[in-house]
């Protein structure tokens, strides 16, 4: 037994296939776009005199898949790679499944200031700065915090003590 490869075709534009079936009176005319999971289906019934035609649109694939490109995003966009299975309702829980530790970016979302201080290892070979963006409240804030993973504290001084106790305090605050 041999096997074929074959191609992800994911990225090509959509092609159009039609195909239509007549069985007395009816008339199945059904339309599917090729990378999309979009299907028209168009059904026509002739009874005497009578003429009914239904329409039906199955949507695209609209459900939520994490990108693997590199941009730690989820996307919509009906062109899920065949080999992704697990695909979600919401954004939400595809960015908390397979992003969680950078949560806001896969989201797309700033996260709100917390004013805590974390250590920020490229200031000054690190210093104790604040969770909050670097615009805000004078030179204290470091910008956001990068990930769930790095912890917070209350004030400048625990910071200092757990993280850089080998610094003086003047010279770990930022």
């Amino acid at each position: 037994m041999s096997w074929k490869a074959f191609k992800d075709c994911s990225s090509e534009p959509a092609t159009t296939t039609t195909s239509t079936i007549t069985t007395g009176a009816t008339v199945t005319t059904t339309t599917s776009m090729i990378n999309t999971s979009a299907t028209d289906t168009t059904t026509t019934a002739t009874t005497g005199a009578t003429i009914t035609t239904m329409s039906t649109t199955t949507p695209a694939d609209t459900k939520w898949y994490p990108d693997q490109s590199g941009s730690n995003k989820c996307k919509n966009d009906g062109k899920s790679p065949s080999w992704v299975y697990i695909r979600y309702e919401s954004q939400s829980l595809c960015c908390s499944s397979h992003f969680n530790w950078g949560y806001n970016n896969c989201m797309g979302t700033k996260p709100p200031s917390s004013y805590e201080w974390y250590v920020s290892w490229d200031i000054g070979g690190g210093k104790c700065v604040q969770d909050c963006e670097k615009s805000d409240e004078g030179g204290a804030c470091g910008g956001f915090v990068p990930g769930n993973w790095i912890t917070l504290h209350q004030t400048p001084e625990t910071c200092c003590r757990v993280h850089m106790s080998y610094v003086s305090p003047s010279e770990c605050k930022y």
